[in-house]
């Protein structure tokens, strides 16, 4: 498979060739690498940006690898010396989710370096990779020795000198979106705008089978009521003519099957009533017709 790289460059250069020399290394095939980063006409970021750029046109481990530099731009086109604003913060997540949704459209397995710049770019790359990456793709970041970085040297000199440590990202889908719903979508907000209303969905449709098809009648109606008003088993009790006792016995089992449908570990009241909530309010539209024996 062919495989880029997606990287945030800040002041020092040698991430970039560093990053790429490991993952070819290990024997990846790199034949694209993304740079993003800001722009100014002096100081280290320039330093950093024509060190590179030098380095890429003389190394001969890098022949075969295409090298795109991708200045971070606001919506007028104008160039940003820093990623401090609101502004300027959303077009470098912009950027990044663009860059990253065409190279897979492209065909590319996504590596994703966060390890250069700002601190917020990192932040914005963890979130386009949950928007968009899919199983093949890897979240990394590069780890170097103190002494490497402080000798200002491009590639490793040892096995001890730089690490790669990938960062486990919890997928947004199991199915990429850069080839279902987001293919057109090229601004990350609108992703996520359009995904929290898939999972709001999913969660609608899990919720209303576990209530409807694994609870009892009776475990249902008292967790209904739990979820849609927060009141106590007292509270709960009296307005179904039943003890708080059994209240609680329901809830306490209502809470065991949670367990074991939704695959999680512990699920406690609270956790019950924000899991079922969306499910709740859509079964019932908001009202509670008579209550049946219980």
């Amino acid at each position: 498979m062919k495989s880029c790289i997606v990287a945030t460059l800040g002041t020092e250069a040698q991430v970039i060739t560093t990053v790429t020399d490991c993952l070819l290394e290990l024997k990846n095939n790199i034949s694209q690498v993304y740079i993003i980063h800001t722009s100014t006409s002096d100081g280290s970021i320039k330093i950093a940006l024509d060190r590179l750029k030098k380095e890429i046109k003389t190394y001969p481990g890098y022949k075969n690898i295409k090298f795109d530099f991708c200045p971070i731009k606001l919506s007028s086109g104008e160039s940003i010396t820093d990623v401090d604003s609101i502004e300027s913060g959303q077009a470098g997540f912009q950027l990044i989710y663009r860059t990253i949704l065409d190279a897979k459209r492209n065909g590319f397995q996504i590596f994703l370096c966060i390890s250069g710049g700002r601190k917020n770019l990192s932040l914005f790359g963890m979130s386009a990779a949950q928007l968009l990456f899919d199983d093949n793709d890897r979240l990394i970041h590069l780890y170097s020795s103190p002494d490497f970085v402080s000798s200002k040297e491009m590639h490793p000199r040892n096995r001890f000198d730089a690490n790669l440590v990938e960062i486990p990202v919890l997928l947004w889908s199991k199915i990429s979106p850069a080839y279902l719903l987001l293919n057109d979508v090229v601004d990350p907000l609108k992703a996520i705008e359009i995904y929290k209303n898939i999972h709001l969905e999913e969660r609608i449709e899990n919720g209303s089978v576990f209530l409807l098809s694994i609870l009892s009648p009776a475990e249902q109606q008292v967790v209904e009521w739990l979820v849609i008003s927060g009141l106590t088993d007292i509270e709960i009790g009296k307005i179904l003519h039943i003890s708080d006792r059994t209240v609680e016995s329901h809830i306490r089992s209502a809470r065991i099957k949670a367990e074991d449908y939704f695959q999680i570990s512990t699920i406690n009241r609270a956790g019950l009533i924000a899991l079922l909530q969306p499910a709740v309010i859509f079964i019932k539209g908001g009202k509670f017709g008579e209550n049946p024996d219980v």
